[in-house]
């Protein structure tokens, strides 16, 4: 019996069997990203994606499918495993029953096999580790964790044990711990979701979303810095850190523009992202005290200057002043952001954008440019 010849047939099938099934799922999510019809994203203010619940179902039929076929795959592996086991009068799974529980049976069979060959594989063509990983591929698909999910689940564990995992996606390769967070830097609290820590620990993150946003045709990039003051930070014990983390990020995002523009000639700018903060100057914390105030107007204005200095040195063409939601804190970042300019005696242009809460009708748009004119 051509054992091969078999095995070939089998991932014919599997091959041809994903490809026919998938293709519907594949052309609803080409036309729901295009915008095609029956596809017109409908009106909406939500701030959702558009259509993303067809989106997803898409998504998610296409990952099921893909189960499918690497549990197909992986019993088509094992058959081929067994078939030769019983050929060569083996008996793998008694004599190395340790490594198939713990290694699962890709790897029981390569040390079997390998005894009875002589053989440590080092010459062997075929990926090996592939061969390992769809066998856990296949467990993982078995055994979800979230019964709210149809998106598959990957044992980390697992993935661990593989410098490339080929069944996670890139946006899953990308997925980042507390670890990446941190990096080398010696921080006593936890810094997972301090997202501007990233421009020092992974820089490489901030220049692929940089490269992608200018890839899809973005003028304009701005840098990771909206949490990047000294109020900020301190939620993560990183106020210490506050100018390298400004300066950073401005030389990531203008070495990503420079590249770009390198490439066609099109000018592109990075703006420097002054976030909110979480303090307010026009409010009390404390509805039992309406004068206290955590901080005051010269405060948060040095706060905001040592984020515009950093910013400037690091080689943004403006700063975005972003996300305010109290006019005294806008003025008091348009005056740090004017002083830190002069000072550096370089024309840079301000931009400020508002955020308006509740759908509130305390104050409109009108209000708000009203108020800053003056800047």
């Amino acid at each position: 019996m051509d054992v091969m010849a078999f095995l070939k047939i089998r991932t014919a099938f599997i091959r041809q069997f994903y490809s026919n099934s998938a293709e519907s799922f594949l052309e609803r999510i080409r036309l729901i990203e295009g915008a095609i019809p029956p596809f017109e994203p409908p009106y909406s203010e939500d701030g959702e994606p558009p259509l993303m619940e067809e989106w997803s179902e898409a998504q998610e039929s296409l990952d099921l499918l893909g189960a499918t076929c690497v549990s197909m795959l992986s019993e088509t592996l094992k058959l081929y495993f067994q078939t030769w086991e019983q050929k060569l009068r083996l008996s793998c799974q008694v004599e190395n029953k340790a490594v198939f529980k713990k290694r699962g049976f890709v790897a029981g069979y390569l040390v079997c096999f390998g005894k009875k060959l002589e053989s440590d594989w080092s010459d062997c063509p075929a990926d090996l580790e592939l061969l390992e990983q769809i066998a856990h591929a296949r467990n993982d698909a078995q055994h979800h964790k979230d019964i709210t999910s149809l998106r598959l689940y990957h044992n980390p564990k697992v993935q661990e044990r593989h410098a490339s995992p080929f069944f996670l996606s890139d946006a899953e390769r990308r997925m980042i711990g507390e670890e990446d967070y941190r990096g080398s830097l010696d921080l006593t609290d936890d810094q997972k979701g301090n997202n501007d820590l990233l421009s020092l620990t992974r820089p490489d993150i901030i220049e692929a979303i940089h490269t992608a946003y200018l890839e899809a045709g973005a003028d304009i990039i701005e840098t990771n810095t909206f949490s990047s003051t000294v109020i900020s930070q301190a939620d993560y014990g990183c106020e210490h850190l506050v100018r390298d983390l400004n300066v950073k990020s401005a030389e990531i995002a203008r070495a990503a523009c420079d590249k770009a523009e390198a490439k066609d000639g099109r000018p592109r700018f990075v703006a420097g992202s002054v976030g909110p903060t979480n303090k307010t100057l026009s409010l009390s914390p404390d509805v039992n005290d309406p004068g206290f105030r955590e901080i005051d107007y010269d405060y948060l204005k040095g706060v905001y200057r040592e984020q515009c200095d950093a910013l400037i040195d690091g080689g943004v063409d403006f700063l975005l002043i972003e996300t305010i939601f109290d006019t005294l804190n806008a003025k008091c970042a348009g005056m740090a952001a004017m002083e830190a300019a002069e000072a550096s005696g370089r024309d840079v242009p301000l931009m400020i954008s508002m955020t308006l809460t509740d759908l509130s009708e305390a104050m409109s748009d009108i209000d708000f440019a009203l108020s800053l004119i003056h800047i």
